[in-house]
């Protein structure tokens, strides 16, 4: 697979990540929120953290090989 075939593949499941992320805010925006919306937030937040130690681990190991 080539670098820029690499890039959009990529961006794509990034952005389906995102699109993801945005039904947990949808409800906030209607006034459907969640009760405890600190927690929610600190969930939101560990996901997110999670998810860019992945990609950071994944591009990390593309440039070791």
């Amino acid at each position: 697979m080539n670098e820029k075939t690499f890039i959009l593949v990529l961006f794509a499941i990034l952005g389906i990540g995102f699109a993801g992320v945005l039904f947990v805010v949808f409800p906030w925006i209607f006034s459907v929120g969640f009760e405890n919306w600190k927690q929610t937030l600190m969930d939101d937040g560990l996901i997110i953290v999670c998810l860019i130690m992945f990609v950071y681990g994944f591009y990390m190991n593309t440039k070791m090989h």
